[in-house]
């Protein structure tokens, strides 16, 4: 956590054990989830708002039979924790930029420099630096001013 950074009541972290998440100078998270197998970098002066999930790994599989066998085996592991051997891909949220609540970004995501997200939004590619994406999926619908 950088200089300044705060991580509000209702935050939850759930790093494994190859994850890395950061906090940059003055970066503040309200109430967010972040799910981190690999690393998750909030820059300086981020705004996370609350409900957010910042996730890099689905951590189950995409292919609905082997889904289906790993949620079998679920409840006879000692951890009963699901690991379906997915890879991680980093998430960015660049300095400056605000991610409005409720949104959803999934991996490999990276929210630009001066951006906004709106409220609600599902973010499943790049929002470019100084641009407000919103909606499910995530677009871009303006530019903003630097």
């Amino acid at each position: 956590m950088g200089r300044g950074a705060s991580a509000y009541f209702g935050t939850m972290f759930d790093v494994g054990s190859q994850g890395r998440v950061t906090l940059g100078e003055y970066a503040l998270v309200h109430g967010a989830r972040i799910i981190c197998d690999s690393t998750i970098e909030i820059h300086d002066y981020a705004l996370i708002s609350w409900n957010v999930l910042l996730m890099d790994n689905y951590r189950v599989p995409r292919d609905p039979d082997a889904r289906r066998h790993l949620l079998e085996r679920v409840p006879v592991l000692s951890d009963r924790r699901l690991d379906g051997n997915t890879e991680p891909a980093p998430i960015v949220i660049g300095r400056n930029a605000w991610v409005g609540f409720d949104v959803c970004v999934l991996p490999g995501v990276s929210v630009g420099e001066g951006s906004i997200v709106g409220a609600r939004s599902v973010v499943i590619e790049e929002v470019p630096p100084f641009t407000v994406g919103a909606g499910n999926p995530a677009r871009v619908i303006r530019t903003l001013q630097r």
